[in-house]
């Protein structure tokens, strides 16, 4: 965005943004990211013939779901309830967490592709949406180990642009935000890293943020504030612990690109 890190051209030539910054999949996508407005636009362009209620009902059916997810997966049709919805009772958006839309993009394509009728102006938007969810079956599949993500990085680059060029030349650029962009970048960690990275270290690392962010009192050089105070914050943090860490499992794990790191379920911090 205008007047952001990676606006700058000239920055940009002397610090590479996506090496120095890591963005996950998981808000790239799901936390209020790509497939959120994505299905959020095919269901509007299904009305009126879809409503909350044709949406809530299909959700209810005795869906069969893995065992890890089975609790929040029978809970999916509150998506689509009362609460959720806005003033005039309409999908103005999906709200939803990551582990619930994990669980609906594939009811929804199922739903979409079974259940809507087939209408010759809704094959542009279906395009667009079967697109967008053939990125996020690539990047399960890396995620679970299936593919190697630095030989998959070319193709999630191949996927990323042919969903961008369907849902622009359905949509425009009225929809695109910023973490539209964000996706090219993930596809440069693969190739870096070999890994697919989740939120975890990164949501925490957010709420470090925030509280220097609840502090600010003006935008001016507001990422400067936010970056030292940031820091300034972990600092003081490790100055208060009065031993060393140690890790609790009994193998700890590597990974390739990171050599002078282990990782591990549990650490014990004294």
């Amino acid at each position: 965005m205008p007047g952001g890190i990676a606006f700058d051209t000239r920055l940009r030539g002397r610090v590479n943004f996506f090496d120095a910054l890591t963005v996950d999949w998981a808000h790239t996508w799901l936390q209020d990211g790509v497939l959120t407005v994505e299905a959020g636009l095919m269901i509007r362009a299904c009305a009126p013939t879809l409503t909350p209620s044709h949406l809530t009902n299909f959700l209810r059916r005795p869906w069969q779901f893995p065992q890890s997810m089975a609790a929040k997966g029978k809970l999916l049709w509150r998506i689509f309830d009362g609460h959720r919805l806005d003033d005039h009772g309409e999908v103005d958006k999906v709200r939803a967490s990551v582990s619930e839309l994990l669980g609906l993009y594939a009811l929804l394509r199922h739903y979409f592709a079974t259940e809507v009728v087939d209408r010759p102006e809704l094959v542009p938007h279906w395009r667009s949406f079967v697109a967008c969810c053939r990125v996020l079956d690539l990047i399960l599949a890396a995620k679970k180990k299936l593919v190697s993500p630095k030989r998959a990085a070319s193709l999630l680059r191949e996927r990323i642009s042919r969903f961008m060029e369907l849902h622009l030349a359905c949509y425009g650029s009225e929809y695109v935000r910023p973490k539209h962009a964000w996706q090219w970048a993930i596809a440069e960690h693969w190739e870096r890293d070999d890994e697919v990275w989740d939120a975890l270290v990164i949501e925490r690392l957010r709420l470090t943020v925030k509280t220097t962010a609840l502090r600010l009192r003006s935008l001016v050089r507001m990422e400067r504030t936010l970056l030292s105070g940031t820091l300034n914050a972990q600092i003081s943090s490790l100055e208060t612990l009065n031993g060393p860490c140690c890790l609790l499992d009994n193998r700890p794990m590597t990974m390739n690109g990171l050599p002078h790191t282990l990782f591990a379920d549990s650490v014990q911090v004294w």
